[in-house]
This record gives C-alpha cells, structure tokens and sequence, in this order.
C-alpha cells in the first residue's frame, strides 16, 4: 500500500511538472497550420497510425474518446514531447513602399525548441461506464526572427498558447461497439510583435490578447473481431474572441526612427478547426499488428487574421485562405516478447497553406512523417513508452507583395523556409 501511494505521488508531481511546461513555452508547427500532433507518445512512435483505433495507453481518447472503454480500472498518463525545430528563410528580399529595400538579414533560425505536456485519466464506474480527463495543448506556436530582420514589418515573435480540459464519458454498449462523447474548455493565448511603419517612422509594435471557447468531443469504436478495431473520433470548432492590447513605441523592437508610444485595445475572432480522425488496428500475427489512419481537419475556416482596434488604428488584416488539411498514415506494432513492443510509422501531411498567402509567422508546408518508438512493461501495472521522430517538410515559399493591398504599410517579402524538426517523447502510464 505505502508503494502504491509513493507511486501515486510520483505521477502528481510529473503531472504538475509537465503541465506547467507548457505555461512557459508552446509547441512549434509542426502539423497542419498551428495544430500540435505531439498528444500521444505511443501513437507518435507508429506516426498516428491506427491511434483512433486505440492502443496500449489512454493517450488515444485525445484522438477518439470511446477508446477509454479499453482500459478498465483507474488509470494515469503523463507524456512529454520536446520539439527541435530548424526554420530559416533562404533568397529573402524586402522592400518597404516608404523605407525602401530593407536590410537586416534573413532572421536566422525562428525555430524556438518546446516542450509540449499531455496528461490523462480514466476511472470505470462499472461494468459498461467509464470516465476520463485529458489535459492538453491542441493547438500553439511559437516562431522568432532575429529583431531588426528584413521581414520585421510580417512578423518578429509570433507566439500561440492553448489549454484544453476534456472531460469525458464513455459507455461500452455491447462487447463489439463502444461510444463517448465529452466537452473541451480551452484557454487561448496571443503574442505578436512586428515593426510598424506611423508618420514619425519606423516603430514596434507588440500585440496581447487572449479568451476562453467551448466546444465537445465524440466518437465510437467499434470491434467487428478479436483481431479488428476500427474507430472514429471527433472534435469540434472551438471559438474564440480574444480581448487585449496592443503598444506601438520605438523600444519594442529595435528601429531606426522614433514615434509615440501608443496603446489600443482590440479583439480578434479565432475559429480553430473541427477534426475527424480514423483509425484501423489489424491483427496479423499474435505478434505482428498493422496500424493505419487518417485525418481531415477544417482549416479553410482561416480566411483572414483581422484584428479590430478600439481606438482610432483601422482594422489590421493579413489574408489567410487557408484550406482543409489532410494526415495519411501506416504503420506496425511488433511484439518482441511479453514485456516489449516495438513500433514504426510513416505519414503524409498535406498542409493547406497556399504558397500564395504564406507568412513569416506560420511558414507551413506539406511533410513526410517518419517515426520508431516501443513500450516497455516495467511490471504489472507501470510501462513506459519512447518515440523519436523526423519530419520532412517541404521547402515553403514566401512571395508577399502589393497586390495585397493590407500590405501597403509593410512591404514585400519573398524567399523560401528550409525547414525539419525532431521530435523526441516519453510517457509513463499506470494502472491505480
């Protein structure tokens, strides 16, 4: 008994840890848009592949809710992603319509590293119910330019935190199909700085404002055979309108004129995209399982970035027209004994970003997946998981000039970001 409640203690100081890290820092993009993938240890290390279909862990009820029905008892999962990304701008070329062609160079890596926490628990009321909490980080980004860069009036600091609670009920009808459905409270918050060109010249300008959404989450699983799971999971829209403020004055970011310090409050409206997520776990061999999934999210939401000033400043626009994104992947689960599985993956991710409307603050493009991970049962009620992975991401065009005319005030910027990221996980997952 006094193991079971030093263990107990142990999860709640590494839940607490890996919760608070995510206040510190948000996850770089690294899936569709700004969405964060890194939610699950175990499905990261088959590149998500089959994870709506469940695993071994409760980590898969983020993607699809019904798969708690698959661990009776009490249970814990905390899981730790660190994100390693290189982003640079290659060729880059500015000219502002005032200052001219802009020096200050390409921004250097604005890849910033990031941990990203995931917890969860599950509790079986009975028989057929079950109960669950996921506490998360759906969707963050953080990007940095070096101050003073050629794309400075696009973008310095760009920074996007989400907290997501969801709470969930499942309810296991028949030994064949289970179903859940559950809320999400999300927490957002925004961090933008950039340059701006006012009648005294250039200043910095350095935007705050956050909110509170809603939303729910579903989903059913259903098991046709003891070698078969299909499952389908669901989230919804969650809605923002983020309240803030906004300071324009010449100490923000370096410059080279000088202006009034100014403040005006704003607000902004945020729709983050619904999901569906597919999964399929199909028995080979008593050892050898193939993994495969897919997933569509709504991201042809994000038409434009407006932000509405209180004061005098007219509305800022950056136009987006982003489209749907779309995850394809295959993997398989090995078994090598009856304390060890070993797991791998590859994935296809079509972004949505069009190469048209690319910015500096979200240089998204389409990327290949490619991902080893295992478990390990340390003893009969603890195991431990590990994942690495490397996303390829395609080379992303920059090609922002007047056409636009939201862009009368900062410039033309064209060029090309190299990008790839490493991804290395671990979770640790009890049965209480």
């Amino acid at each position: 008994m006094n193991s079971l409640k030093n263990s107990v203690s142990i999860f709640s100081v590494l839940t607490v840890t890996l919760t608070a890290g995510v206040l510190v820092q948000s996850a770089d993009v690294n899936a569709a848009g700004f969405a964060v993938r890194e939610q699950s240890t175990e499905g990261q290390g088959a590149s998500f592949a089959g994870i709506a279909a469940g695993g071994s862990d409760l980590s898969s009820m983020f993607f699809n809710p019904a798969t708690i029905t698959l661990h009776p008892g009490r249970n814990i999962e905390v899981n730790g992603a660190l994100i390693l990304s290189n982003s640079k701008l290659g060729n880059g070329a500015a000219v502002h319509p005032v200052l001219g062609p802009l020096g200050g160079g390409n921004g250097g890596n604005i890849g910033v590293p990031a941990v990203v926490p995931a917890t969860y628990l599950s509790f079986q009321a009975s028989q057929k119910l079950f109960f669950g909490l996921g506490l998360n980080t759906p969707f963050g980004l953080t990007t940095k330019a070096n101050d003073g860069w050629i794309g400075r009036f696009h973008g310095v600091k760009s920074k996007v935190l989400t907290l997501n609670a969801n709470p969930v009920v499942g309810y296991k009808f028949s030994p064949m199909i289970s179903a859940a459905v559950g809320a999400q409270v999300q927490y957002i918050n925004v961090k933008l700085t950039n340059s701006a060109f006012t009648f005294a010249g250039e200043s910095g300008a350095r935007l705050k404002a956050d909110d509170v959404g809603y939303g729910f989450t579903a989903g059913v699983l259903i098991e046709p055979s003891e070698y078969t799971r299909i499952g389908i999971g669901f989230r919804s829209k969650v809605k923002h309108t983020v309240n803030g403020g906004a300071d324009f004055a010449p100490g923000l970011v370096p410059v080279r004129g000088a202006g009034p310090i100014v403040f005006d409050s704003l607000r902004s409206t945020v729709t983050l995209p619904e999901t569906v997520t597919v999964g399929l776990r199909q028995m080979v061999t008593p050892k050898f399982t193939v993994l495969a999934g897919f997933e569509w999210a709504n991201w042809s939401r994000f038409k434009e970035l407006r932000i509405q000033f209180n004061g005098v400043l007219p509305d800022n626009v950056t136009v987006e027209e982003w489209k749907d994104s779309y995850f394809y992947s295959l993997g398989g689960e090995y078994k090598y004994d009856d304390m060890t599985t070993v797991r791998a993956g590859v994935a296809f991710e079509d972004s949505g970003v069009p190469d048209s409307t690319r910015t500096p603050r979200v240089p998204d493009n389409d990327r290949y997946w490619l991902s080893a991970g295992f478990t390990r049962q340390v003893n009969s009620w603890i195991s431990v998981t590990g994942a690495y992975t490397h996303v390829f991401v395609k080379n992303a065009p920059i090609n922002l000039t007047l056409a636009d005319p939201n862009n009368a005030t900062r410039g033309t910027l064209s060029g090309t970001f190299k990008t790839d990221i490493d991804i290395f996980s671990i979770s640790v997952n009890a049965a209480l």
